[in-house]
């Protein structure tokens, strides 16, 4: 008589951690159903994800029809009429330095021009009022002999320090290429409130 000898069964011991045991689930079942299971399996879960989002979109199509319902029910509200030009411009007439204190701009002006290195020999100002705005221009033409960079740097200084002041614009000339200073016309436009006359 032949003696069997018996096969010792190994048990391997479960993973304790729920992650592990679930990969070690997968695995068993992936290998015992093989891949068309898990096609189907993964169709399945994209069908439903599906199925959920249609839910959720018809929920909130039905919520926006009642929206629109009830927009469309109540009567629409007028706008406030837009105010006048008088009532926009009165914010901005009270920021303008008076008539009166066109000496002190004027010599902000002339102080920008030292501070930059320019002297300025001559000025020509011409006022011009607004039509529809309690408002004077006062059109500033200054020609400038000078380099360059020091023409830029009093523009820019001009207007920094003075808000109420816009460039409308510049022209430059050189004699000569090899010049070191330029020939320019600069144009400015400062804003005063006009003087109250009685």
């Amino acid at each position: 008589m032949v003696a069997v000898k018996s096969a010792r069964i190994l048990r391997l011991p479960l993973p304790a951690q729920p992650a592990a045991r679930a990969d070690w689930e997968a695995r068993r079942l992936l290998r015992r159903l093989g891949w068309p299971a898990l096609l189907a399996a993964s169709c399945l879960a994209v069908a439903c994800a599906g199925w959920w989002h249609a839910q959720t979109m018809a929920a909130q199509q039905v919520l926006l029809l009642a929206r629109i319902a009830a927009a469309s029910s109540t009567p629409a509200v007028p706008a406030n009429p837009p105010p006048d030009t008088d009532e926009r411009i009165k914010p901005t007439q009270a920021s303008l330095p008076p008539h009166e204190a066109l000496p002190e701009q004027l010599q902000l002006l002339m102080q920008a021009a030292r501070d930059s290195g320019i002297s300025l020999a001559k000025a020509d100002y011409k006022p011009q009022q607004e039509v529809r705005a309690n408002v004077l221009r006062y059109q500033i033409t200054l020609p400038v002999k000078a380099k360059f960079s020091n023409v830029q740097r009093f523009i820019v200084n001009a207007l920094q320090s003075m808000p109420t002041l816009t460039l409308e614009s510049v022209t430059f000339r050189r004699e000569r290429i090899e010049s070191g200073t330029v020939e320019a016309r600069i144009q400015l436009v400062l804003l005063v409130r006009k003087a109250i006359t009685r």
